[in-house]
């Protein structure tokens, strides 16, 4: 529920609206969505994943929800 739709995560992360174990579940929703996708798309985007964690990480802090974040990295494999 935090990380779906419009964006609510994006604003509410950079005013600090959630608690630490809510963000920890963010982190670990973000975590299953690309594993979810790994699974998906295979070996390319797992290794893409693994090559840009500090990118993904840099997306996530930014607000980005886990669906934009899946879907930025299956159009930088080609798979989107």
């Amino acid at each position: 529920m935090l990380l779906h739709g419009n964006g609510l995560l994006r604003g509410a992360l950079k005013l600090r609206l959630f608690s630490e174990e809510q963000e920890k579940m963010a982190w670990l929703k973000l975590a299953y969505a690309l594993i979810k996708a790994g699974a998906k798309y295979g070996t390319k985007f797992s290794k893409w994943v693994w090559a840009n964690k500090s990118t993904i990480m840099k997306w996530s802090s930014a607000g980005y929800t886990v669906a934009e974040i899946v879907l930025f990295i299956a159009r930088a494999i080609g798979a989107a």
